[in-house]
């Protein structure tokens, strides 16, 4: 057979006449089809002269014209749509009663997770889950084989293979337990057994291991059935081990164990994916002979596959196949290989194929001819997509999206005028841009450092009623951080005196120019934030903007050198006695104004900086505000101490300071934030009943805190959040987040719908509030009810779509329907919004989940390569995906990159690494992450300390565990001032 010489040079140790029994099919495969696809031959015949006739045409674009014909030709543009909607219809019926086409879509969607499920599936049986409890609970002194052997389980085959099946994601665990049960008097292992290692070993990529287990069944005389040569040919595929996978389908038959549909998909699959067009084609063929359902994913990355390494002629025998035996509609089996001629940059070839379908008067939807413009545009060819543009005008076909498609083109080549050029001409013909349109502009602009003319673009976006998402905001905060780069560059221009690591202004006059150059930069961006609507806080976006402005305008050079010196005395390690020596030998002039600088920037020193709060207060010639006092109050709760914190507010009162709303607040907050909601609640009250009314801010930090994960209280919620609307505070577009998510959670989906009849009364876009709503129905797991709510839109479903669709993806990816999440990226994509970071991000942690390495990794690329930039929750997902796998080295090395080019590790990312480090054994490691955070300005919390500490008792690291207590203390005495 063809491939025979190729396989033997994929894998070292081929059988000799390995194959051979295909030759044989597929003569008979050849013989059986001769009559069937006698009409296609002569199609394919006529088809050949048609493309003799096109390659003699001067230009490949008088064809086009024919194809387009006038514009009182115009092709009818529900060709595809109204199979696709059948489609769809169809999917809500029962599978068995659904036509075969549909049914196999159904099923290759399900196809992904099916293997999984019939091996790894979760069992709830008590003695399985006690023995579990048993494997899974670490004990440095007892073994779990002693434990186990004490307990005087009676074990049989099935529930070994349950417990097997339990510790799936602990496989090192699950291997010891295979041996030890290996071990007991009268127990065998049995082909179901053996299939759970070999899977759990597989997906752990530990092939020495399945290769080990292999030999023992054979030594054991356990038979392999058909789901044991599955799960090796599977296991070898998703990591390119070609060879090994063709050898094992080998044997398969060789051992009389006939290969089944889904060994034949999982063959075909690997095959493509890893370029074997050949080989791939040939298994096709079989599966044909054999009459085994082929679906439309399986038939789409043969398409694929095939047109990439040139084998057109087999594109075509896919193509006449998927007519004839799937009984696809042309339509759709045209577009598909339109598609894939495109994709491999095989245009000459996409062009005949449209003038041969205009020949059989096949009508294709419009968005096929965008798909043309695309694949030109992708292979650099934008003149020639310019002027199909052209005859597409005449037709009527032109929008926004194709205009859109241009210009990325345009700037994928670095031509950014002539990207502005269509946009231009775009705008003039009456298209409105679409919000990817304009990101990808901004985007380059910042690039290019035309800051004011990105910001002007942002502007025109708003006022043409574009509405921003998260990807725009994003590109315009990055291109505000770029600003303030240059900013530091000037500071350090105009910086040059040192002392004590703080860099002073050599004159005023440098300082004002420096200043003036900060609000300059700041300015445009400042307009487009507050072109937002308004609510009680303004856009994060603009809280980037604070620091700077706060910084380096108005800056009283003096006072501020004062705050750091006295900041300079309280972190340091002296006891609160040696510092007052300290302070009294400045002479310092004290303010409000000054002390409340002192405790903000001393917020980790709570036990210093309150000391220093009651000595400044005794001075005779100052007096604590009401400012002053929120802040020692705030400093009090945030380190815990509700005993000072409340001594503090009784003094408040007893010395006539005003007590406001915003001292309750923080008080209450406080509380709130330490899981302690009943007191927050109970003050709250308090507050009321005091005369005190409540703001805007008090209501949305109690609402976050009941909402949350610690002390969640959704009743009180739910009625909180109808007294705020009832005190006319309109709730912000974070805080409403946060409410729809909680009460999606926990299933009070009507009050989630009043919340969205409420946010469009009060001033919320419709496709904004049911986006809002949508995306937590999303988060919650709850796709189908989401789903249902989409459909509710009507008319603005294309602008709501832009705004929910990274959320299903999310979703879909949550659930496992993993074809369905790809196709929505596709479709998006196809209607010009880019995928975001934020679907990349959630597309890498899916195939590190399915410890797909490769898949994941290629995702990473793809962020790069759309323009976008990764966030800090990319990389914690590369560095927990890297870590599940224990490939440490990567994952420190991610870490050790974002430490020095940003986006710099958060609390989040540090306690997800501290505790992947605990649970492989690495606790040293997690220990040095601790001691590293407080002087990245982040406070260990807790949780983080009794990680560290329980995961090196486990390691037998007494002291070391004990020195984290020690830690622990220290940490708790430098912020709580009461003992």
């Amino acid at each position: 057979m063809r491939y025979l010489s190729k396989f033997r040079s994929l894998d070292s140790t081929p059988s000799q006449n390995i194959l051979q029994f295909q030759c044989s099919k597929l003569k008979n495969y050849k013989a059986s089809t001769h009559s069937k696809s006698s009409k296609f031959r002569n199609s394919r015949t006529r088809t050949q002269e048609t493309l003799t006739e096109t390659k003699n045409l001067a230009s490949i674009f008088n064809s086009i014209t024919e194809i387009l014909g006038t514009p009182e030709e115009s092709i009818d543009s529900c060709g595809v749509s109204s199979f696709e909607d059948t489609h769809v219809r169809n999917l809500k019926e029962p599978l068995e009663r659904r036509p075969s086409v549909c049914r196999s879509a159904q099923v290759s969607a399900l196809e992904e997770t099916q293997l999984r499920k019939s091996v790894i599936n979760d069992d709830v049986s008590p003695i399985a889950h006690k023995i579990t409890e048993i494997i899974r609970v670490q004990d440095v002194t007892v073994s779990f084989e002693e434990r186990l052997e004490k307990s005087g389980f009676l074990l049989d085959s099935d529930t070994v293979d349950k417990v097997l099946k339990r510790c799936f994601k602990v496989g090192h665990l699950a291997y010891r337990f295979f041996n030890w049960v290996k071990l007991q008097n009268g127990h065998y292992h049995t082909t179901s057994t053996y299939n759970t290692m070999l899977y759990i070993a597989g997906e752990a990529k530990e092939f020495g291991l399945v290769d080990k287990l292999v030999k023992e069944m054979e030594m054991e005389s356990c038979s392999k059935d058909i789901k044991t040569w599955t799960i090796l040919i599977s296991s070898y595929g998703k990591v390119n081990m070609i060879g090994r996978c063709l050898h094992v389908f080998e044997s398969m038959r060789r051992s009389g164990c006939q290969p089944d549909g889904m060994a034949y998909k999982l063959i075909v699959r690997t095959l493509c994916a890893a370029g074997k067009a050949d080989i791939a084609l040939e298994f096709y063929k079989e599966m044909v002979f054999m009459n085994m359902e082929v679906d439309m994913n399986l038939y789409k990355q043969l398409l694929n596959c095939l047109s990439g390494s040139g084998n057109l002629s087999s594109v075509r025998l896919i193509g006449d196949d998927m007519i004839n035996v799937s009984q696809i509609p042309e339509q759709i089996v045209y577009s598909c290989m339109l598609r894939c001629f495109c994709i491999s940059g095989r245009i000459e070839e996409a062009i005949e194929l449209l003038h041969e379908l205009k020949s059989k008067k096949i009508t294709l939807d419009p968005t096929n001819y965008e798909i043309l413009v695309k694949g030109l545009c992708n292979t650099a060819r934008v003149a020639d997509a310019l002027e199909i543009i052209e005859i597409m005008k005449q037709n009527q076909f032109v929008n926004g999206r194709v205009y859109g498609i241009v210009i990325t083109g345009h700037l994928k080549r670095g031509e950014l005028e002539d990207a502005f050029e269509m946009f231009t001409g775009m705008k003039e013909s009456g298209h409105l841009p679409m919000v990817s349109t304009y990101t990808q502009l901004m985007q380059h602009l910042f690039r290019s450092n035309e800051y004011e003319r990105a910001c002007k673009l942002y502007r025109e976006m708003l006022e043409n009623g574009v509405e921003p998402d998260i990807v725009a905001f994003t590109v315009l905060i990055t291109g505000a951080i770029k600003t303030a780069e240059k900013v530091k560059q000037i500071w350090r221009a105009i910086y040059s005196q040192e002392n004590d690591s703080v860099y002073l202004p050599t004159s005023h006059q440098s300082l004002d120019v420096a200043t003036n150059t900060v609000v300059d930069t700041c300015q445009p961006l400042e307009f487009c934030c507050s072109s937002k609507p308004t609510q009680l806080h303004p856009p994060r976006e603009k809280f980037l903007l604070e620091p700077l402005s706060r910084v380096y305008s108005d800056y009283n050079f003096q006072e501020n050198f004062t705050v750091l010196q006295i900041c300079k005395i309280l972190s340091s390690s002296m006891d609160w006695s040696s510092m007052q020596e300290a302070l009294d030998k400045h002479t310092i002039q004290f303010t409000p104004e000054l002390v409340l600088d002192v405790l903000r920037h001393c917020q980790h020193y709570g036990n210093a900086a309150l000391s220093f709060f009651s000595w400044v207060g005794s001075q005779s010639d100052y007096s604590h505000t009401a400012e002053t006092y929120n802040m020692a109050i705030k400093l009090s709760g945030s380190g815990k101490d509700f005993k000072h914190m409340r001594n503090l507010y009784l003094e408040m009162r007893r010395k006539g300071s005003l007590v406001t709303s915003e001292t309750w607040t923080i008080m209450i907050m406080q509380y709130a934030r330490a899981g302690l909601t009943e007191i927050a609640i109970k003050k709250f009250k308090e507050m009321k009943s005091d005369g005190c009314k409540p703001n805007g801010n008090t209501f949305k930090y109690l609402l976050m805190f009941l909402c949350g994960k610690k002390g969640r209280k959704v009743d009180e919620a739910v009625k909180l959040f109808h007294d705020m609307i009832r005190a006319k505070y309109v709730p912000d577009k974070e805080l409403v987040e946060i409410y729809l998510n909680c009460l999606c959670e926990v299933g009070k989906i009507s009050d989630a719908q009043k919340c969205r009849e409420y946010l469009c009364q009060s001033g919320f876009s419709k496709p904004l509030s049911y986006s809002l709503v949508i995306r937590a129905l999303c988060r919650a797991g709850r796709l189908d009810e989401a789903q249902a709510m989409v459909d509710e839109v009507g008319e603005e479903r294309s602008k709501l779509d832009r705004y929910i669709y990274g959320s299903l993806v999310h979703g879909l990816l949550r659930a496992g329907r993993v074809d369905e999440a790809l196709a929505k990226v596709d479709k998006m994509k196809e209607e010009g919004t880019s995928p975001t970071v934020h679907v990349y991000t959630s597309l890498i942690v899916h195939f590190f989940k399915k410890k797909q390495i490769e898949k994941a990794l290629d995702f990473f690329k793809k962020i790069g390569e759309d323009g976008c930039e990764p966030t800090i929750v990319t990389f914690s997902a590369l560095i927990r995906g890297y870590m599940n796998m224990e490939m440490v080295s990567d994952a420190w090395n991610i870490f050790r990159r974002m430490k020095l080019k940003g986006p710099v590790p958060d609390f989040k990312t540090y306690s997800m690494f501290m505790t992947c480090l605990c649970e492989i054994g690495r606790s040293e490691e997690a220990l040095q992450l601790l001691y590293e955070m407080p002087s990245s300005g982040i406070i260990p919390s807790s949780i983080n300390f009794r990680t560290v500490y329980y995961g090196l008792n486990r390691e037998g690291k007494n002291d070391l565990a004990h020195t984290v207590l020690q830690r622990k203390w220290d940490l708790m005495n430098k912020r709580k001032l009461s003992s």
